[in-house]
């Protein structure tokens, strides 16, 4: 089911990807940041749906109530992972 789910993140975000690409190189006239844009968004995603799958089944195997892994906790580690996947693609291609 990982797998599964990891598979539609890198979906999603290789669509998105494809998507932005192209607007950002004609907005800002560069390649590199299009590029940027692209392959973070492919990453946050592929991030993005692991943690909303692993989050809720760790807190249930754990005792806890899995609702509390798909609120706040997951957002915030999801919002947290995105921007240092922005960061160090940004890092590495700029």
């Amino acid at each position: 089911m990982l797998m599964g789910e990891i598979g539609t993140g890198v979906l999603i975000g290789a669509t998105l990807g494809a998507l932005a690409l192209p607007l950002v190189w004609l907005a800002f006239g560069s390649l590199a940041l299009g590029a940027t844009v692209a392959i973070a968004l492919t990453v946050a995603s592929s991030a993005a749906t692991a943690i909303g799958f692993l989050l809720p089944w760790f807190f249930a195997r754990f005792g806890y109530d899995p609702a509390l892994g798909s609120g706040p906790v997951a957002t915030v580690i999801q919002d947290a992972f995105s921007l240092m996947s922005y960061i160090l693609t940004a890092s590495l291609l700029l």
